[in-house]
Order: C-alpha cells, then structure tokens, then sequence
C-alpha cells in the first residue's frame, strides 16, 4: 500500500452554504457517510416551479400547417405544435364487390318492374293497382343505392395519418360510430407491411403493421395502397422523429 497518496476526508466540510450549514463531498459511487447516531447525512435543495408553464414560441409557418390540418380533418385531437403530413386511405378495390352486388340487385328490381306487365298477363295474375307495385320497387332501388354509399362512406373513412408527432389510426365502424387512437412515433418500435395473393401484387394493395413498446397489439391498417411505398414513409418518419429531425421533408419524393 503506498502511504504516500493522499487521502480524502469525507467528514469535513468543503464549503458552508448561505446559513453557514456545512456541505460535504461524497464520491458518486460511495454511499453518504453515516453520522454518529446512525443517521445520513442529506443536503436538500428545492427547486420552485412556475404556476403557469411558460408557453413555447410556434413559428408562423407551424401554425400555419396546424391551423390547415385542423381545418381539413376536423375528428382529429392533434396538438398545437402538430400538423397532418400524410393521410392514407384504402385501396378503391375493396368497394368492387359492394358496388357489384349493389348493381346486380337493382338491375334486377329494375328488370323485374319492366317484365312485371306480361308477366302478369301470361300468369292471369290480377293486380289492382300496378303504381303501388312500382312505387314500392323504386323504393327498394334507392334503398339498395343509400346502403351503398353508406358502405362506401364508411369504406374510405378508414384511414391512418402521419402527422409530424405521431401516426394516427381511425377506424370508422358506422355511419355515426367512429374510433380514433394514436401513437407517438417515439414509441414505434417497429414498421412493416405485407401482400398476400396474386391479386394483392397485381393491384399493389396490402397491409401496414405498425408495432409500439406499449401496446401488446400492433396498429394494423389493411387494404392500403402501395403498402411498401407507405411502410417506408413510416419508418422515415420515426427515424426523423427520433435523430431530432423535421418529419415530412422529403416525403413528396418518397411518395412518388
């Protein structure tokens, strides 16, 4: 052992404070020494918080972009310092088989109330009055018409968005029920996609995973358009988010 090093005095005192109370030094790694009666010795300082958090300055062009995101989406919750940078909507190819059904089943009402006349007179079917019978067959035609745009209304309100803060999903599951939640891109841990089928590559559609550290279920969009070209703006967007860039520059080349 070399006696020669100096050794440190960690009971006294290196400075006094302002009420003359002695302040000791203590290595990080070392425990407080113990006074004699067994108690530790602790210099608290207290730190006063305003009562109103100051407000952080937003740039003209920041509040610009929000004011034109909450005017455009109004059913979203975003932040004052957030805007919109993308908002993606299902394929059109998931309306095919709604629309086919749908004209099917007017073209036969139609056909029926066209042939509905000698129909009548070959069967000796007598009918009091044939204006009912149309009416109620017109009526059926603009039913079936309303439960298609209702179905294609709620088809393309299910979307996501990329804002420069956070991806969120929203899920419309009627005509007046809706279910919107979000994600920071800090916690995005993982961003994927997948196309199934011969009709998935043809058409360039599929499903975007999203994965988060919090959540066990993953935030899952199907039927998306161009489901890599969207997968990879995510994830340039959280590496953005993430290294302290801005979110959304370059965004309109990737998009492409």
């Amino acid at each position: 052992m070399n006696n020669d090093e100096p050794q440190n005095d960690y009971d006294k005192p290196v400075a006094y404070d302002t009420d003359g109370h002695p302040l000791y030094a203590h290595p990080a790694d070392e425990e407080p020494q113990s006074t004699p009666t067994g108690g530790v010795l602790h210099h608290v300082v207290h730190v006063a918080r305003p009562f109103e958090p100051i407000a952080s300055e937003i740039s003209p062009e920041l509040k610009e972009k929000h004011d034109r995101s909450v005017q455009q989406y109004p059913q979203l919750d975003i932040s004052e310092h957030e805007y919109v940078v993308l908002s993606v909507r299902r394929h059109s190819i998931g309306l095919v088989l709604p629309f086919a059904v749908s004209i099917l089943m007017i073209c036969i009402i139609l056909t029926g109330l066209i042939l509905l006349p000698d129909i009548l007179q070959k069967t000796g079917w007598v009918v009091s009055s044939l204006g009912v019978v149309y009416l109620i067959g017109l009526i059926a035609v603009v039913l079936v018409a309303a439960s298609t745009y209702v179905v294609y209304w709620v088809y393309i309100n299910n979307r996501f968005f990329l804002t420069n803060e956070s991806i969120i999903e929203k899920t419309q599951l009627s005509l007046f029920s809706s279910n919107v939640k979000s994600v920071s891109l800090e916690d995005v841990v993982d961003v994927s996609y997948r196309q199934t089928g011969l009709l998935e590559q043809i058409f360039n559609f599929g499903t975007v995973q999203v994965g988060t550290k919090d959540d066990e279920l993953p935030y899952v969009f199907h039927t998306v358009s161009s489901p890599k070209t969207q997968a990879s703006i995510l994830i340039d967007a959280v590496e953005r988010f993430k290294n302290g860039r801005p979110v959304g520059q370059g965004l309109e080349n990737l998009a492409k």
